[in-house]
């Protein structure tokens, strides 16, 4: 019974099972016959992706080449852009040169009531800031006349003028703190020529008035307390024999007419041509020739240095195997180009070289170099006499002995053009032996074989030559070094006294002046001290301090400094801006007698009494001014790593930046006994490097410390934008007291095509090839200080230029005829791996 009964329960299942697929039977029948649609409507789809994937392979082409030529148009485009940043560099430049040309006309111009005349802007106005000076010849009958105008309008801005007032010359200046009127003795509405100087150093001023077979006339006076420098602001502007009716003299200047005649206007010394003006109303007659008050004539130029030059012709002067150059020169420049002839690779020069005078020449076969023994920078006369005969040379400084030398090989015929370039060139390379900066200071007696270059405005080309000599101070000292030091004559630093200077530094703390007595009972000093500047008398232990308000100083920009002593009272001005008087506590006399020391002391010497700080000072000091009396550095008792060609330190924070990119970790290096720190920081698993560098705490100042190990580096694999094979621009900061070392390293893989950037012999080298020559462009100073230096070195296509805390100091360009550096991560920075030989750094 009980099988019956489950028997007839699953045939009762199978039933239920067949009726459920029977009723969805009519719906299963629907769905097979659609499957040929679907099946169609499929074919159909991938007909159409067959159709578009056909046009899309058709279309890649057409899109490769669309590429190609956008690519394409972009190089044309750079092309393009390039040909108009040189088109507009040699405008640029022939402007520069027809300007210069105008400032050579030397005819005194005539004015009437209707003349005014605006000349162009002025040179060196930063010079200007602590002292200044304007001058010129002028003749007139009238009792009252406006002479000159250098300044803004409305007298709100610094402003310095020369009029005639009721027949005397009056000299005025503004500073900012109210005007000083220094009016001369002298009549001169005599129809005669009179020369008009007047000259400034911070607040005191001085008015001369010249005339022929006479003795001169001279007047003193002072502008107000207590600004002291002359700030000239971009719309300053100069003014001769006439102002426009619009333009707004300060209240004090009554006078805007003159009618006579002016000649050789000068503002800080160097001549200002009156007719390059700029804009100018009735200035057409000239005057009939001055032939009084005119020093005799001399056949001495000055070049002004930046890209100044002197092309001149060589006409039938044969120095093929014998050569000639003699020449005086002044200067206090340690770095120009002073004489240069060659074609191709042949060339024989004549430069200065850290002060000191190179001469060299190559004929195919190896360069001969024949240097002086001493410095010929000192700003004295210098009679320089380069010869070669054949291989041999010799070179003669003065009267001294010559130093000699030869050149290797056996070619001995020298290969020129048909021009000889005097102070720098213009449109060639100069071979990599040969400094590119053009030179900065005098020059007379230029002899070529015995032929003499008496006017050297007789030329082929020439840019930033001047006729004469001005006798210049010595200025500016650069301290670049922790010993280094200049002691000018003592003077005593007493109750009343006042000293104003200029200072330039990147350093938080250093002495910039002191002096003291015998046993240093008394003592003066000026330093930096956090930043901060402080000026302190000792007497006897009774100190006296003033400290400026502001805190931050050592910006690397300029500064000035304003420090009266009257009595006890102390009064320190920056800037025009920073005011602190102080009544000091001593009631007995500052009395000095020793030098007066300016950026540090010398070694040995042991500073006993109280200073703010006897750290040593590294930067810039210049127009220094003493009881108002201008210094000259020149004129030293002493000095010690002193440079007096300029302040070498840049201002541009833009150069402060280093390379920006992304570190990452090196390549496994083999040798796992080799780490590059101590500490223990984490590692990336077979990777001797840490993951993040080890920075050196004592010395923690926003940069990564290199060498204490060995293979310390960091390694890029991209930079932060894209390496251009045509041209380049790197930043790097860098300090180091070691004479050599690797910096910047980047090559392709056989180091054919290649980047660096590396000390040598304590100074900088700078070196690439495209694949068809190498480059090498070395500084020549050492910069193995301990200090930090920032280094911008950059390529154009073959050209190299090598800037050094802000100053140009090698330009190059490599040989052969490839412009495209073609180099691989990674990139290099603070030195390669063991593995690695760099053959491109020596």
């Amino acid at each position: 019974m009980d099988t019956a009964d489950s028997a007839q329960n699953k045939a009762q299942e199978a039933l239920d099972s067949i009726y459920s697929i029977g009723q969805t039977l009519p719906d299963k029948k629907l769905l097979v016959a659609e499957i040929p649609q679907k099946i169609d409507d499929i074919n159909r789809a991938m007909d159409r992706a067959a159709s578009r994937l056909r046009k899309l392979n058709e279309m890649v082409p057409q899109a490769q080449d669309l590429l190609n030529d956008m690519s394409a148009q972009k190089d044309k485009m750079k092309d393009l852009g390039m040909k108009a940043l040189s088109n507009l560099t040699e405008l640029q430049d022939k402007i520069e040169r027809a300007q210069d040309q105008a400032n050579r006309i030397e005819v005194a111009m005539g004015f009437r009531k209707t003349t005014t005349v605006r000349l162009r802007s002025v040179p060196n106005n930063e010079d200007a800031s602590a002292s200044s000076s304007i001058s010129l010849f002028f003749k007139t009958k009238e009792n009252n006349g406006f002479l000159a105008f250098l300044g803004g309008q409305g007298g709100g801005d610094d402003y310095m003028a020369l009029e005639i007032v009721d027949g005397n010359v009056v000299f005025y200046y503004d500073l900012g703190s109210g005007f000083a009127e220094i009016k001369s003795n002298k009549k001169v509405a005599d129809d005669v020529w009179h020369q008009a100087v007047g000259e400034r150093v911070g607040m005191s001023g001085t008015l001369t008035i010249k005339t022929d077979k006479e003795n001169d006339d001279e007047t003193t006076g002072r502008s107000p307390p207590s600004f002291s420098v002359f700030d000239l602001t971009a719309s300053a502007q100069f003014f001769v024999g006439g102002v426009p009716q619009e333009f707004g003299l300060p209240a004090n200047i009554k006078i805007s007419r003159f009618i006579g005649c002016i000649d050789d206007l000068k503002f800080m010394g160097l001549a200002i041509g009156l007719w390059n003006f700029a804009e100018a109303v009735n200035a057409d007659r000239g005057c009939k020739e001055r032939s009084v008050l005119q020093a005799p004539p001399e056949n001495i130029f000055t070049l002004n240095g930046g890209d100044s030059y002197v092309i001149l012709p060589k006409g039938n002067i044969n120095i093929y195997q014998r050569t000639e150059i003699s020449f005086q020169m002044k200067t206090f420049a340690d770095t120009g180009l002073l004489f240069f002839a060659g074609k191709g690779t042949d060339f024989i020069s004549v430069e200065l070289r850290n002060g000191h005078v190179l001469f060299q020449y190559d004929f195919g076969s190896g360069v001969a170099e024949i240097m002086s023994a001493e410095k010929c920078n000192s700003g004295n006369w210098t009679r320089v006499t380069a010869q070669r005969n054949k291989q041999a040379g010799s070179l003669t400084i003065n009267k001294n002995d010559a130093v000699r030398g030869t050149s290797p090989g056996n070619h001995h015929g020298l290969e020129t053009s048909d021009v000889l370039y005097l102070g720098g060139v213009k449109g060639i390379k100069v071979p990599s032996a040969v400094t590119s900066v053009s030179y900065m200071g005098c020059l007379k007696d230029v002899l070529v074989q015995r032929k003499a270059w008496d006017d050297l405005y007789v030329n082929e080309g020439s840019k930033g030559l001047y006729s004469g000599c001005q006798d210049r101070a010595a200025r500016t000292a650069a301290f670049t070094r922790t010993d280094s030091y200049i002691a000018m004559p003592g003077v005593n630093i007493n109750r009343n006294s006042d000293i104003s200077l200029r200072f330039k530094t990147q350093q938080p703390s250093g002495l910039m002046v002191f002096a003291t007595n015998d046993d240093q009972s008394n003592s003066f000093s000026i330093a930096m001290v956090d930043g901060g500047v402080v000026v302190q008398t000792d007497v006897s232990n009774d100190i006296s301090t003033v400290e400026s308000n502001k805190k931050r100083y050592d910006d690397g920009e300029w500064h000035f400094v304003n420090f009266e002593k009257k009595g006890t009272g102390l009064s320190l001005v920056i800037d025009d801006t920073d005011t602190k008087e102080v009544d000091g506590t001593g009631k007995k006399k500052t009395t000095t007698s020793s030098p007066i020391y300016f950026g540090g002391t010398p070694s040995g010497y042991d500073i006993t009494s109280q200073v703010p700080t006897r750290d040593e000072f590294i930067g810039c000091i210049s127009d220094v001014s003493i009881n108002s009396r201008l210094q000259d550095f020149a004129q030293s008792e002493s000095a010690e790593d002193v440079s007096l060609a300029g302040c070498p330190l840049g201002a541009d924070e833009d150069t402060f930046a280093a390379i920006v990119a992304s570190p990452v970790t090196a390549s496994p290096i083999q040798n796992e006994k080799i780490t590059t720190t101590q500490s223990t920081v984490d590692k990336v698993a077979g990777c001797a490097l840490p993951l993040r560098p080890s920075v050196n705490e004592a010395d923690s100042e926003d940069g990564i410390k290199f060498g204490d190990v060995v293979e310390s580096r960091f390694e890029y694999d991209a930079l932060a934008d894209k390496l251009d094979n045509k041209r380049s621009v790197f930043y790097i900061s860098f300090k180091t007291s070691a004479s050599h070392g690797l910096i910047f390293y980047a090559a392709d893989d056989r180091q054919i095509d290649f980047i660096s950037l590396y000390m040598f012999d304590g100074g900088v080298v700078y070196s690439f090839n495209c694949g068809t020559g190498t480059l090498i462009l070395q500084s020549p100073l050492k910069y193995n200080d301990g200090n930090w230096h920032t280094v911008k070195f950059l390529r154009e296509q073959q050209q190299g230029t090598l800037e050094i805390d802000g100053v140009q100091v090698a330009r190059g360009e490599a040989g052969g005829a490839a412009r495209k550096i073609t180099v691989t991560p990674p990139f290099y920075v603070g030195g390669i791996p063991d593995t690695m030989s760099a053959k491109n750094v020596h």
